[in-house]
């Protein structure tokens, strides 16, 4: 079975074939930088269409119909304008239309051979269309050529190498990219996994090391450690490493790349302007999410996850009538909306009111019991009401399920006080603070959980590092004060 993804690409690299074939570009070579002074107009205009190529608009948003439209007149109405080409192509783009970006840089570079963004740009849209990795191979080198120091080059390159096959010079094109960014994690990962593939097993486990440094919650980095120490014969140390990597989430390494992401911020459809809100919110960019994702609610008012999306973001801007209004209305159109309950139970608890949490804890672990959240939201919840036998329980059950939080390990740990479960609430408090170091509320509550076990060189411990963290903590003061008398 053939998935929706390959199925798309595959349909995207027929229709670019067809429209360069048509216009006689496919195999044309990439004009050498130098070749025109750069200004609109002056560069060759061999290969360059007569006019402008026109997307299919039927079904497209308003919004994004007019700009391609505009695109395409400006144009028509000036062929050797390279600008007018390239703002074509970056019409063209962020909404998949990638035959007609192809046939837009290409004219654009060949106009003004000397403007990176246009032969790079291409050498994207060739890649995302997946046609000719040759070809690819070739555009980015000639983009490297007019600005050797660009690290994202570098890396798109190292990635057409690899679909080529040529994995030593697509090493040595991220090692490039990586003196270039050195604090790029995802430059990191693809050294590491190229080194391993190429069985340079010391190297790949040096990278995942670095790796680790930079992003410590990151799966990929963990399964790349782990493989490597199994090759090195390090047979518990990798297999830890690996039985760690599967309870980390995925997926948490961003890719940077400044020229793309501008092209990407000009599109206009709420299909991208959802993805780009999702992605900020997943970077904890609520503030820039918003916008975003009131674009979409005027495309899909009754979108319950566009609600529940803006619910997220009232709640981590503190703003709950927002987010309860957001999050309710979410619920109202879809009643198994998980995030929206999820989101909803957290605020109904931040407020107090913890029946109408545990309410909406339950209902959420229902629609997906799978979810540790739901459980440790029900957990959070059960401790507020004074049952902390049955919080723990539902810690537990979160636990058994995959990741719990610093927040969660703190309420888990004060629910095991109550049942005066000192050891394992001291174990929960350093979960805690293994998670977040800098997670204030754990580390009081362990100094008190240190001073009462009359240890109060560690409870000092705590308190001080609290200082370092907020000098102006009073509870940290007054209880060091308090043991230093």
């Amino acid at each position: 079975m053939v998935s929706r993804t390959t199925q798309r690409r595959l349909g995207h690299a027929r229709r670019v074939i067809r429209a360069c074939l048509r216009l006689g570009i496919l195999f044309a070579p990439i004009l050498c930088g130098g070749c025109g002074d750069g200004t609109t107009g002056s560069g060759a205009a061999e290969g360059v269409p007569a006019s402008a190529p026109r997307p299919d608009l039927e079904g497209l948003e308003p919004r994004v119909r007019a700009l391609l439209v505009q695109a395409a007149d400006r144009v028509d109405a000036d062929p050797r304008n390279a600008a007018a080409w390239g703002a074509l192509g970056n019409a063209c783009f962020p909404h998949d239309f990638f035959a007609e970006a192809i046939i837009a840089y290409d004219a654009a570079h060949r106009l003004e051979p000397t403007r990176f963004e246009w032969v790079y740009m291409l050498g994207v849209s060739l890649d995302y269309s997946g046609i000719d990795p040759e070809r690819i191979a070739d555009t980015l080198q000639a983009a490297i050529a007019l600005r050797p120091d660009d690290p994202y080059a570098r890396i798109q390159q190292g990635d057409a190498l690899i679909r080529l096959g040529r994995l030593e010079d697509a090493l040595e094109a991220y090692a490039t990219a990586r003196r270039l960014l050195p604090g790029d994690a995802h430059t990191l990962r693809r050294i590491a996994t190229v080194s391993l593939q190429l069985g340079r097993v010391e190297d790949a486990k040096a990278a995942a090391e670095q790796g680790i440094a930079l992003v410590p919650s990151a799966s990929e980095f963990r399964t790349v450690l782990g493989q490597a120490l199994l090759r090195l014969g390090q047979t518990a140390q990798g297999n830890a490493e690996l039985d760690l990597a599967e309870s980390l989430p995925k997926d948490t390494i961003p890719r940077r790349d400044p020229v793309v992401d501008r092209v990407m911020a000009g599109g206009r459809s709420s299909t991208l302007m959802y993805r780009s809100g999702v992605a900020l919110v997943n970077q904890r960019r609520f503030a820039e999410a918003v916008p975003l994702f009131l674009i979409c609610e005027e495309v899909h008012p009754h979108s319950a996850r566009v609600h529940t999306y803006l619910g997220i973001c009232a709640l981590a801007l503190n703003q709950p009538a927002e987010a309860r209004r957001r999050l309710q209305r979410a619920i109202e159109i879809h009643a198994e909306e998980h995030e929206a309950l999820l989101g909803l139970a957290r605020l109904e608890a931040s407020e107090g009111r913890a029946d109408a949490a545990l309410a909406l804890a339950d209902r959420a672990a229902s629609v997906r019991p799978e979810d540790p959240r739901a459980w440790a939201v029900r957990g959070l919840a059960l401790g507020m009401l004074r049952r902390p036998a049955e919080a723990v329980i539902a810690f537990e059950r979160a636990a058994e399920r995959g990741d719990v939080e610093a927040p969660d390990h703190l309420n888990w740990a004060r629910a095991l006080l109550e049942l005066e479960m000192v050891p394992d609430a001291g174990r929960r408090l350093e979960q805690a603070i293994r998670r977040d170091p800098g997670y204030i509320p754990a580390r009081l509550l362990m100094a008190e959980l240190m001073r009462a076990l009359r240890r109060p060189d560690q409870a000092r411990i705590h308190l001080l590092h609290v200082l370092r963290l907020d000098p102006s903590n009073a509870i940290a003061r007054e209880r060091l004060a308090a043991l230093d008398g």
